[in-house]
């Protein structure tokens, strides 16, 4: 089996949180704290919401698909030179 070699631009944790967080209007991290936060709308406030990071958000077979499929298109990417 062949050494799997990473070239990503960001972290994994950073790709992590792109794959679970990304599909809400906005997303960040408390630079003091490191806990996530999301904001469902433009206007709207930015709400705590449960870190994968401390083991407290199930991964659940959706969530599991989804990250792989993030991964295999980044993948692809990083295959035909691009980013």
């Amino acid at each position: 089996m062949k050494p799997v070699t990473i070239l990503l631009t960001t972290t994994i944790s950073e790709e992590l949180d792109e794959v679970i967080y990304g599909g809400f209007d906005a997303f960040t991290r408390d630079p003091g704290n490191g806990k996530p936060y999301v904001r469902l709308t433009t206007d709207g406030p930015l709400i705590p919401i449960q870190d994968w990071k401390d083991g407290s958000m199930p991964i659940t077979p959706t969530l599991l698909r989804k990250i792989a499929a993030h991964f295999i298109e980044l993948g692809k990417r990083l295959k035909e030179g691009g980013e």
